[in-house]
C-alpha cells in the first residue's frame, strides 16, 4: 500500500449510494475499504471495483455490533495502520408503527 494514498472506509457499501461512492472515490484514487455486513456480498461488490483496476478490500461490518465494529477496527489497524475517511452510509430503520421509538432505538 502507497504511504500517501488517503485511505476511506465506507459502511454500507455493497450496493446502492455506498457502492457509487466507492466507485467514484476509487476512481480518485483513495484506497477503499469497502464495509459491508454480509462478508459475500462485499467480496462480490469489491471484484467489480477491483475488475475495473480500483483498488478495494472488502471489511465485514454491522455498524450495530459493537464486537464487529471492534474487529473492523482491529482490521484496519492491522491492514492499512490508520484510516483518513469514515463514511457511514450504512443505516437501519424498522417501522412497525411507533416511529418515535423506532428513531430513539437507531440513534447513536
Amino acid at each position: 500500500m502507497s504511504a500517501t494514498k488517503e485511505i476511506v472506509l465506507i459502511t454500507g457499501a455493497n450496493k446502492g449510494i455506498g457502492l457509487e461512492t466507492a466507485r467514484q472515490l476509487g476512481k480518485k484514487g483513495y484506497k477503499v475499504l469497502l464495509g459491508a455486513r454480509d462478508a459475500a456480498l462485499g467480496a462480490k461488490a469489491a471484484e467489480s471495483l477491483q475488475a475495473a483496476g480500483l483498488d478495494v478490500q472488502t471489511i465485514t461490518i454491522d455498524v450495530v455490533s459493537v464486537s464487529s465494529i471492534a474487529a473492523a477496527a482491529a482490521q484496519v489497524e492491522r491492514d492499512c495502520v490508520r484510516l483518513d475517511v469514515l463514511i457511514n452510509n450504512a443505516g437501519i430503520f424498522t417501522y412497525q408503527g411507533s416511529l418515535p421509538l423506532d428513531w430513539r432505538e437507531c440513534s447513536c
